[in-house]
């Protein structure tokens, strides 16, 4: 005979029952990809937990899935060439907490600017090839770009870490407050460093390095360029690998 169950119990049962299956469907909802197009662009800003993957294309358009939070919270802006991919800030009472978190696959026909901000991160699927390419990253964000230019700028600072592979003719590095740039693997004619506040820089370039490793900042070069020009101050270190 089976137990008995109050008709109390079993309302609690049905109503657990729902409660679970809605969160189910909201987590399932959560992590079904979803499509948007973008006008025109070639700068991208990335600002909050949002990681983005570049792979060229013959359109531009994302694909984004949400990992934690809302939907509402990520935002794609463009303003005049600049395409702004964001995490809303949380909403600062006690009782919401919630941060949200989502990845995005990034399609684009070109890339001539990356700012990688606030914890965000920017990786590429293939190449990025062009001419000329300005990277800016700060405050905890994190870059692992591969890359093919003829002159790349990279201005890195609070804590910020940029991976680089590929080429480039030239390059210019300034790094500033604890931020760390792993070039090794990106081959450069020329380059020229300025390294300052802790921070770590690393280079492979073929002809010529120039610059300042100052305030304990540590920069160390292979390659065996012909021309060297890169001095210590106030703490600084550089170093020459084989």
């Amino acid at each position: 005979m089976p137990p008995y169950i109050s008709k109390n119990k079993r309302f609690d049962l049905k109503l657990h029952s729902f409660i679970i299956m809605g969160i189910c469907i909201f987590f399932t909802e959560m992590l079904i990809a979803q499509t948007i197009l973008l006008g025109e662009f070639s700068k991208v800003k990335t600002a909050g937990d949002v990681s983005v993957e570049l792979i060229q294309s013959t359109e531009n358009k994302a694909d984004y899935t949400i990992l934690k939070g809302f939907e509402r919270d990520l935002v794609f802006e463009i303003n005049e060439d600049l395409l702004t991919i964001r995490i809303k800030a949380p909403e600062k009472s006690k009782y919401n907490r919630l941060v949200t978190k989502a990845t995005v696959k990034l399609f684009y026909k070109e890339i001539k600017e990356l700012n990688i901000h606030a914890i965000s991160d920017i990786s590429t699927k293939d190449t990025l090839t062009s001419p000329f390419l300005k990277i800016t990253c700060n405050k905890g964000s994190r870059g692992t770009l591969t890359v093919k230019c003829f002159d790349i700028k990279i201005k890195a600072q609070n804590k910020s870490t940029l991976y680089l592979f590929g080429k480039s003719e030239t390059m210019k590095i300034e790094a500033y407050s604890d931020s760390i740039i792993e070039g090794k693997s990106l081959v450069a004619k020329e380059v020229e460093i300025l390294a300052e506040q802790n921070s770590r820089v690393s280079v492979f370039c073929e002809k010529a390095i120039f610059g300042k490793a100052g305030s304990g900042a540590k920069v160390s070069y292979k390659g065996n360029p012909q021309y060297k020009n890169i001095s210590e101050d106030m703490g600084g270190k550089v170093l020459e690998r084989k």
